[in-house]
């Protein structure tokens, strides 16, 4: 998103941010309460300790910043991400939240580290059936 200052964010019980439309909050505030509905905006990430940990929904969001660290990834390794399934990173990949792309989609978050690399692609997501 080109401008973050058409956002509200709130930090719940659960130390989760949600993303809320400045345009339509007070509608949503209003809905949530009389519907006691707790699924509403876009749910963008949790604080564990110091640490932040982005959420798939935000990866797939239209809110997400064009300019975050992603990689392109080619058909076959898209599969092995969707999959959980681990593939070999370029040398030069930056390390830390990255996100996953195959021509230009989001598919979820990777946290590169120095020797490997953590799928966040929720388990609920992942392809079963064999390709």
């Amino acid at each position: 998103m080109d401008n973050p200052d058409i956002l509200t964010f709130y930090l719940t019980s659960k130390d989760d941010i949600i993303a809320l439309p400045k345009a339509q909050e007070q509608d949503l505030l209003v809905l949530d309460k009389a519907c006691n509905s707790k699924w509403f905006g876009v749910k963008v990430g949790t604080f564990k300790g110091k640490d932040f940990i982005p959420e798939h929904a935000l990866a797939l969001s239209e809110i997400i910043q064009k300019s975050l660290p992603a990689l392109d990834l080619s058909k076959s390794e898209a599969l092995l991400f969707l999959k959980k399934e681990s593939f070999d990173l370029p040398a030069a990949t930056a390390k830390g939240w990255t996100l996953a792309r195959h021509q230009g989609l989001n598919l979820g978050w990777m946290k590169v580290l120095p020797n490997r690399m953590n799928n966040y692609l929720p388990p609920e997501r992942r392809i079963r059936m064999e390709l």
